[in-house]
């Protein structure tokens, strides 16, 4: 950027709260981009800006060219712990994420059931209809017919530490569905796919309440997916199923 540019401008409209700008003093390309581009581009990232300011902070690295930066230890030295610092914007005493709304789990849980649907459920039926379930091999095609979508009690249950058990008592194997960006799957004979929704483990990293006392967030989960299932625009009401864990208990086929 040039080296006259406006910061305090900047943090007066509360458009950022601290500014890290690393200058390279070996750094040719940032020297010269001003040559190369119009606009605001200038030699900052080599010689630094000339307007200072308490938020501006501006390290020099005597030794450091172009690719320097990006070197590992270097970014886990300064770059995250920056990121981490919790600035406040100018003329306020809390940092911004302390005034941010906290995310409701139920708001969370229709959009991980939608997000769930389009990226997970979709896909299996596609793969599904065009006979692309294959066994742990990832080589045998399996019979498969239909999905269904087990629900857990609470969001915790839904965690991979938590439904590896159940798997196991079932004595379901992993397989795999489609062949390009292919999804995950369990399953015993084959004719049935199972799956948990992992996504609704982080339903419990929302709020302070306990798990248990979310499961009525997990409902709302289930209500949603049943809706996108049997939407007129979904074509998985004949291939997909919805249940409860504890529906299946007794017996998977």
């Amino acid at each position: 950027m040039r080296l006259n540019f406006d910061w305090k401008n900047i943090f007066e409209r509360k458009q950022a709260t601290l500014v890290r700008n690393e200058v390279g003093v070996k750094d040719i390309w940032a020297g010269n981009v001003h040559r190369l581009a119009w606009g605001d581009t200038g030699p900052s990232g080599q010689r630094g800006f000339i307007t200072e300011h308490s938020r501006l902070h501006q390290p020099r690295f005597p030794e450091f060219g172009h690719a320097t930066f990006q070197a590992y230890g270097h970014y886990r030295a300064f770059w995250l712990p920056f990121i981490d610092e919790p600035m406040a914007y100018e003329g306020e005493k809390d940092p911004p994420w302390f005034a941010e709304e906290p995310v409701s789990p139920y708001d969370a849980a229709r959009w991980s059931a939608m997000t769930y649907y389009h990226q997970y459920v979709a896909r299996v039926h596609h793969a599904i209809a065009n006979k692309e379930a294959f066994g742990d091999n990832g080589v045998d095609l399996l019979p498969a017919k239909r999905l269904c979508v087990v629900i857990p009690k609470t969001p915790g249950m839904a965690a991979k530490n938590a439904i590896t058990p159940f798997f196991q008592k079932h004595g379901l194997k992993t397989g795999r569905a489609g062949k390009a960006d292919p999804r995950t799957f369990h399953y015993n004979g084959g004719e049935v796919l199972y799956d948990v929704p992992t996504t609704l483990n982080t339903l419990g990293f929302l709020d302070n309440r306990k798990d248990e006392e979310l499961d009525d967030a997990v409902a709302e989960f289930q209500k949603w997916l049943d809706r996108l299932i049997h939407s007129s625009r979904s074509q998985c009401a004949d291939t997909v199923e919805v249940k409860r864990i504890e529906e299946l208990n007794a017996g998977l086929s």
